[in-house]
């Protein structure tokens, strides 16, 4: 306890993990054999009621899963195919959130995260056929840093409405196959909340929007997407 103000709570975790994969000719080879720790973060002090800073560090470990890892091939048509990846890894995510709260509902905030060893699904061509395959692939690294603000309204009565604004930069480093990637983005999101009270509490309507801006992920440019409910 920090007084009557605030608090820090804080742990550390270790894993070690050895696993054998086993093909189909009975031959054995190693999959993963890894020792990792996890160290756990929080802070939360009040300067005052209405002032409030929380800080926090998280790390967390992602497994493939099996279809993702094993290996087969499972065909979409003549010309692409979903393939498995004996090779891929799991990834590790190392991030840190700061936020100053104000009056209870406004939040700005600093984030940051690491994951290393990244997977995602590619889409992937293929030079020595007539084949287009989508498969899992590790990624050294992807990093993310930026800033987050939320704000409620309520300008109307029986109308709420909640803002999301963030904005960050980018950065994937690795190699997929024989292609070297090295890439930065600097991107944003917004989205909004509404809901709008009709007949009191009986009956109530939603609206909810959002837009991201173009992103990375892999050997892909992401175009700008959008939502609304």
């Amino acid at each position: 306890p920090l007084g009557k103000k605030g608090f820090i709570n804080t742990s550390i975790q270790g894993e070690f993990i050895n696993s054998t994969y086993k093909r189909n000719n009975g031959y054995k080879e190693k999959l993963w054999r890894d020792f990792d720790i996890y160290p756990t973060f929080m802070l939360m002090y009040s300067f005052t009621p209405l002032h409030i800073i929380q800080a926090s560090l998280s790390s967390t470990k992602y497994y493939p899963s099996y279809w993702a890892n094993a290996s087969y091939s499972s065909y979409i048509d003549n010309y692409s195919r979903i393939e498995g990846n004996p090779q891929l890894n799991p990834s590790r995510k190392y991030a840190l959130n700061v936020n100053y709260i104000m009056r209870s509902k406004y939040i700005i905030g600093l984030f940051g995260e690491s994951h290393q060893n990244y997977f995602t699904q590619l889409l992937k061509l293929k030079k020595d056929e007539i084949a287009a395959v989508y498969k899992y692939y590790n990624i050294h690294k992807s990093q993310r840093f930026g800033v987050m603000e939320i704000v409620p309204l309520n300008l109307i009565h029986g109308f709420e409405s909640k803002f999301t604004l963030m904005g960050f930069y980018m950065h994937q480093e690795g190699s997929i196959d024989e292609i070297t990637l090295d890439k930065t983005k600097v991107s944003g999101r917004a989205s909004i909340s509404n809901t709008i009270n009709l007949l009191g509490n009986k009956l109530m309507a939603e609206i909810d929007g959002w837009v991201q801006l173009p992103v990375i992920q892999g050997l892909y440019d992401v175009k700008a997407m959008w939502n609304i409910t």
